[in-house]
C-alpha cells in the first residue's frame, strides 16, 4: 500500500491524470481522496489475485480512449509517459514507456522517494537489469485496439508470463509495439516466491498461444471462444459501462461477476501465490 500512495502522489501532480483503482481482497485497506480518482472495492476471498481480469476490467472502464496499465511499484518519468501517450495516438497499439531497463530502488530510495514524491532518483547509478529486456510493470494502450487483440489474457492467473505473452501475442497479430527511451523505477517491497505448479500453469498458458498461429488467435478473439472464451462475459456488462459513461456517473466501476467471480478462475492445484498487486489507469 506504502508503493500505491507514493506512485499515485506522483501521477496526481499532473492535470492530465485521472486513475482508476480495483482494491480486491478480504477487506478494504485504501483511502485516497480525489476527483480524478474512481475506486472500487471487490470482495474477493482468493488467495491469489487475479490479475489478468481485474486489469480487463478497469480497461473497460476506463472513460479514455488511450489508457495506461500499472503496477503499483513502477514510476515512470512524466516525459517518457508523455512520448508514449503520443506514440499510441499516432496508431500504436501498446508502448512500453521505458527502454526495457529497470532501475531498482534499495530500501533507502525507496523511502526518500515516499517523502519527496517530486525528485526522481539517478536514472545512471545503481541500477540492475533482468535477465531480460523487461515487459512488465507499466505499459501505455490503445483501449479499443488491445481489446482488440484480447486485452489481458484471463487464463493466466496471478503474476508470472502475462506480461510477455501480451507482446508476444500482439506481435503475432501485428499489433504495433513501440518502447520509450529511458529507465523505469523500481520501487522496493517484499516478494514472496511463486510456488512452481502456478508457474507451470502460466507457463503453459503462455506456451498455447506460441504453439497458435495468427489466423487462429484471430478467429478465436473475432468468435470469442477457445481461448478468449473469457471475453463474452464483458460482452454483457459494456453497454451498462457506456451508459454509466453516458450519464457521466463518476464513481461506478462494474464487474461481471461482483457477487461471485470464482467461475471464471481457473484452477492451478493446490499450492497458490499470494502477492501485493496493483493496478491503476492513466
Amino acid at each position: 500500500m506504502r508503493n500505491l500512495i507514493a506512485n499515485l502522489r506522483y501521477l496526481m501532480q499532473y492535470e492530465d491524470v485521472c486513475i482508476d483503482i480495483i482494491e480486491a481482497g478480504d477487506k478494504r485497506h485504501f483511502d485516497f481522496h480525489s476527483e480524478r480518482i474512481r475506486y472500487k472495492f471487490v470482495k474477493d476471498h482468493r488467495p491469489v489475485l487475479y490479475r489478468t481480469y481485474y486489469i480487463n476490467a478497469l480497461l473497460l472502464n476506463a472513460k479514455c480512449s488511450t489508457i495506461g496499465i500499472w503496477d503499483a511499484d513502477i514510476i515512470i518519468p512524466k516525459e517518457q509517459i508523455d512520448r508514449s501517450i503520443e506514440a499510441v495516438k499516432k496508431g500504436s497499439t501498446i508502448v512500453l514507456p521505458y527502454n526495457g531497463n529497470v532501475r531498482f530502488l534499495d530500501r533507502r530510495e525507496s523511502d526518500v522517494f515516499y517523502r519527496n514524491y517530486v525528485r526522481l532518483p539517478d536514472s545512471a547509478a545503481g541500477y540492475r537489469i533482468m535477465r531480460r529486456p523487461s515487459v512488465g510493470g507499466a505499459l501505455i494502450v490503445d483501449k479499443k485496439k488491445y481489446w482488440q487483440i484480447g486485452g489481458d489474457n484471463e487464463n493466466i492467473i496471478g503474476w508470472g508470463f502475462e506480461d510477455i505473452e501480451r507482446i508476444v501475442r500482439a506481435e503475432m497479430l501485428g499489433a504495433g509495439i513501440e518502447r520509450a527511451d529511458g529507465v523505469a523505477f523500481h520501487l522496493d517491497h517484499p516478494v514472496k516466491d511463486r510456488p512452481d505448479s502456478l508457474t507451470s500453469y502460466n507457463r503453459a498458458r503462455f506456451l498455447d498461444i506460441c504453439r497458435s498461429s495468427p489466423e487462429i488467435l484471430l478467429e478465436e478473439i473475432s468468435a470469442m471462444k477457445g481461448k478468449f472464451q473469457y471475453m463474452k462475459k464483458w460482452v454483457r456488462v459494456m453497454d451498462e459501462i457506456e451508459r454509466l459513461h453516458q450519464a457521466d456517473i463518476k464513481n461506478s466501476i462494474l464487474c461481471p461477476e461482483d457477487k461471485d467471480i470464482s467461475a471464471y478462475f481457473p484452477v492451478c492445484g493446490p499450492d497458490h501465490y499470494i502477492g501485493p498487486q496493483s493496478a491503476g489507469f492513466l
